[in-house]
């Protein structure tokens, strides 16, 4: 039987933890920080960063009159001068995390306020409204979050899946396990390189020897471990056992295939949690495989990179359209 809980009146919901945010809260976002320094997920990111950035600048008038060119033309210096791709940059992080925000910095010259930059801010400034799921900003004299004074902050979200969460899921969501069994299988493979990588000395020694004398055959090829060459007593003597040559997970010769294919399916898995794109529909990717092989692109997979994510961009630019309308009046 299941039976659901009675409504209250408001929303449950802790500091520092969102409803679109991987069970955790706080926590959840710490294991997101720790996921994105592996190299694979932090190079996918970055060419989906890229290709998104490749889409080009432009701002165009609202009118036909001088007077709204102007404002175009106002508005294109201003972004440049405060280095809009820098700034983007640090906003579509909200892709790992799934969402990111920003502080505006205004000042006023003449009759003008100006954008003077833009800086990204630690998202666990931003928490959530229990009833309203607005976002609201914590500040040293209100811990528990004021509503964000307008055109001050750029919040950038990904899309939610309906409307009870205040943000789309970001690919850490999807990327902490994988990561996470990625670098317990490096461990593991460094243990058994470390185990199987170099051949094990067998001493002989003859029968009925004193404990003393087993000892001291066994420091002897302690040593003998880091050592050239070895002296040994009449009656002992010492072998190499190599390492069983296969292509398993001991295997020296083989150079670990089955941990060498347990990374690949991780690193497989995290590019396609990162890009969107997975083998159903890897014939779209075909000139770019250094999207998901994580090899450095050339010119043309860069070119065919920002083709793909382009189309991506439209929702990114929605969220400059308060701020580019604040700048315009």
């Amino acid at each position: 039987v299941f039976r659901s809980r009675p409504w209250s009146g408001r929303r449950r919901s802790s500091p520092g933890r969102s409803p679109g945010a991987p069970a955790g809260g706080a926590n959840a976002l710490h294991a997101a920080e720790i996921a994105l320094t592996d190299s694979k997920a932090a190079a996918v990111l970055g060419q989906r960063i890229d290709g998104l950035l490749a889409a080009p600048l432009i701002v165009e008038p609202g009118g036909d009159s001088a007077i709204d060119a102007a404002a175009a033309d106002d508005l294109r210096a201003q972004l440049r001068a405060v280095d809009i791709d820098r700034v983007s940059r640090e906003l579509l992080h909200a892709i790992w995390y799934g969402y990111a925000l920003a502080e505006c910095l205004w000042a006023i010259e003449g009759r003008r306020v100006r954008l003077v930059d833009i800086r990204s801010r630690d998202t666990r400034l931003i928490r959530w409204d229990p009833l309203t799921l607005e976002p609201l900003l914590v500040t040293r004299d209100s811990p528990a979050g004021v509503p964000l004074p307008p055109a001050k902050y750029i919040l950038h979200r990904n899309p939610p899946r309906h409307g009870g969460q205040v943000h789309g899921l970001g690919a850490a969501h999807w990327c902490i396990w994988p990561v996470w069994l990625k670098r317990q299988t490096l461990r593991m493979w460094s243990t058994a390189l470390e185990k199987f990588g170099s051949p094990m000395l067998i001493g002989h020694y003859r029968r009925g020897a004193p404990p003393e004398e087993v000892e001291a055959l066994l420091a002897t090829m302690a040593q003998a471990a880091t050592a050239s060459s070895m002296a040994l007593p009449e009656g002992q003597d010492v072998q190499l056992l190599a390492a069983v040559k296969s292509g398993g997970s001991g295997g020296a010769g083989g150079g670990g295939g089955d941990f060498r294919a347990m990374i690949a399916a991780l690193d497989r898995m995290i590019a396609e949690a990162v890009s969107y794109f997975t083998a159903g529909n890897r014939h779209r990717l075909e000139p770019t495989d250094a999207l998901l092989c994580g090899s450095d692109p050339d010119a043309r997979n860069a070119a065919e990179t920002a083709r793909i994510f382009q189309p991506k961009s439209a929702r990114f630019q929605k969220t400059f359209g308060a701020l580019q309308d604040t700048v315009a009046q």
